[in-house]
């Protein structure tokens, strides 16, 4: 029987904390054996990620890479993964459709095949020249089998011999087909060409192939548009908001109580439950009539784990949860009594008298907390989105006239047509759709600082 075991972080991807994102679903298939020699069966599984939450409400899936596990109830070794997929704050499915709706995602420049070959297998087709045909065109594999002999031609163009793994480049015919028998076109210059990559000639067949492939304008890749959601994302949390827009987990250090040691005192840290590192906070003295407020480095804070003070490298203090005292905007901590309890804990040689001494000790306390939103809120969505959509227009808009380009004409048999390109205007032709978007991200984002952030007050 096999257990699902939840959502995994990949290496480089998030801790499993935040927003499930717009698309709130997942779901994951894995194939184990059945027994008595029946074949191999194939489950489904399907979850709610915007229901996957703590006791406290908090969205456990942060935006990033992650695959889904399953392990072996009775047997911990056997285990089957899913594939990678992402959990987003916007996904490219849902930018193309709200922000890039009917506009060409293509360059005029630049080519590329709808589809690789499927017929000639081992062959990957890596780039297309700038100035090719728009069209369907042959890849012709030959296999002579005494040798072997593999050879590759493109759209009728000269044989090239495949010795070996590696890069090689087809050219096409300098003479249309049509035109094959005259003379005259044998010296029109060659323009269309493709770039074959052959990882493995083993993987090449061994009988004479042929696929039609499709060549087309190149488009916006979705790896292209995810980097610019990444993007955006970063501005709003460093820049526009200073606020993670997710239930983030952030900590100071790995805890020092989890420290294993292996040959060389090489220390491996069996706590690293985290979503970001963040800089410890300096104890300055307070008054004796005074309460300890300690100001954090964020201006959110939605749960407070733990809170300790340490110099150097040494715990000296540790700060019982019920004294430590919060409200989610601004990032101030106070130290209030509860119901008797005891505040403090000293681990090390810290006399409580050093709690109102008189000098600074820098990068004192230390803390395991939940900063950022509760959830993302939909206008948030839509702050990602329109800063994306800047970076993405912009780069289409590169890509739709050729630079340098300020107008085209086209006239045939007395018809003519001309048209002019705002080439100054930054994103091109697309520069009032940037505009747009530039405009209502200045006259919202006022008013979601004032919503998600608050006012910047910093004390000590």
């Amino acid at each position: 029987m096999l257990r699902l075991v939840g959502l995994v972080a990949t290496p480089g991807g998030n801790h499993p904390i935040g927003s499930a994102g717009w698309w709130g679903r997942a779901a994951a298939s894995w194939v184990c054996p059945r027994t008595a020699g029946v074949g191999p069966s194939t489950f489904t599984v399907t979850f709610d990620l915007s229901k996957t939450t703590d006791s406290d409400g908090l969205n456990l899936c942060r935006h990033g890479d992650y695959f889904v596990r399953a392990t072996s109830e009775t047997d911990p070794d056997v285990y089957g993964d899913s594939s990678d997929f992402r959990i987003a704050v916007v996904s490219v499915e849902k930018f193309r459709s709200l922000y890039l709706f009917g506009l060409p995602n293509i360059g005029i420049n630049t080519r590329k095949v709808k589809f690789q070959p499927t017929q000639i297998t081992g062959v990957k087709v890596a780039s297309v020249s700038n100035s090719h045909a728009i069209g369907a065109f042959t890849l012709t594999y030959n296999y002579i089998s005494n040798g072997p002999v593999r050879q590759l031609s493109w759209k009728g163009g000269p044989v090239v011999p495949i010795n070996g793994p590696g890069t090689y480049v087809l050219t096409a015919s300098s003479i249309p087909s049509i035109f094959s028998s005259v003379a005259t076109f044998s010296n029109i210059p060659v323009n269309d060409y493709i770039v074959v990559e052959i990882s493995d000639v083993n993987l090449l067949p061994t009988t004479n192939r042929v696929d039609t492939l499709l060549v087309e304008l190149d488009s916006l890749k979705d790896e292209a548009i995810q980097s610019y959601i990444d993007q955006a994302i970063d501005w709003i949390e460093t820049t526009a908001l200073q606020v993670y827009i997710e239930e983030t987990y952030a900590v100071t250090e790995s805890d020092p109580v989890g420290y294993q040691y292996v040959l060389g005192n090489s220390p491996i840290f069996t706590a690293e439950d985290y979503d970001v590192i963040s800089s410890p906070v300096t104890f300055y003295p307070r008054e004796i009539n005074d309460w300890i407020s300690i100001q954090l480095p964020f201006n959110t804070i939605l749960r407070v784990d733990s809170f300790y003070g340490s110099i150097a490298n040494v715990r000296t203090i540790q700060v019982a949860p019920e004294w430590v005292q919060f409200s989610e905007k601004g990032g101030i901590v106070q130290l209030l009594p509860y119901n008797s309890s005891a505040a403090f804990a000293f681990v090390g040689a810290f006399l409580s008298i050093n709690l109102r001494g008189s000098v600074p000790i820098p990068s004192f306390w230390r803390y395991a907390l939940v900063t950022g939103l509760r959830g993302c809120p939909d206008n948030i969505r839509e702050l990602v989105g329109r800063r994306a959509a800047i970076l993405a227009l912009m780069q289409l808009g590169q890509g739709l006239i050729r630079p340098g380009v300020a107008s085209t004409s086209l006239s045939r048999d007395g018809v003519s047509q001309s048209v002019s390109y705002n080439a100054s205007m930054p994103g091109g032709i697309l520069g009032s759709s940037i505009k747009a978007h530039e405009d209502w991200i200045e006259r919202e984002l006022k008013r979601l600082r004032g919503v998600y952030r608050g006012p910047l007050l910093r004390s000590v």
